[in-house]
């Protein structure tokens, strides 16, 4: 037996709210994720954890509630906010856009070692 009407649209906006709620106590602010390195792992791993939970408690007030409606502004909610936090991680505040590079691996030159140095320290042993 689903809610009535206007008993599921106020219940599916609470959800909505709970779910707000778990990102924003789970993870940092928004601006802080779009200034921080892109694509960093700790605000990633956060974001994943807040959207599980999200989707737990959607799932479990819309079981409990046996409405539709419930579950799909609920989860609605829960992308949105998921794919809000992951957009804002991968922004370069360098360039404004969003980066490929991940802020723990750093580029290294892809050249070959110069054996023709004589190392400074090892130049008087024979």
């Amino acid at each position: 037996m689903a809610l009535k009407p206007e008993a599921s649209i106020g219940t599916a906006l609470a959800v909505s709210a709970v779910v707000y709620a778990i990102h924003s106590n789970a993870t940092p602010t928004q601006a802080d994720i779009r200034v921080g390195s892109p694509n960093d792992e700790t605000i990633d791993k956060s974001e994943r954890a807040a959207t599980i939970a999200s989707i737990g408690v959607v799932a479990g007030i819309s079981l409990i509630a046996k409405d539709p409606t419930v579950f799909i502004i609920g989860g609605a909610a829960a992308v949105f906010l998921a794919w809000w936090t992951r957009y804002n991680n991968a922004i370069n505040p360098l360039i404004g856009k969003p980066s490929m590079e991940n802020a723990s691996i750093k580029a290294v030159p892809a050249t070959a070692p110069d054996d023709s140095d004589d190392y400074g320290a090892f130049a008087d042993v024979a």
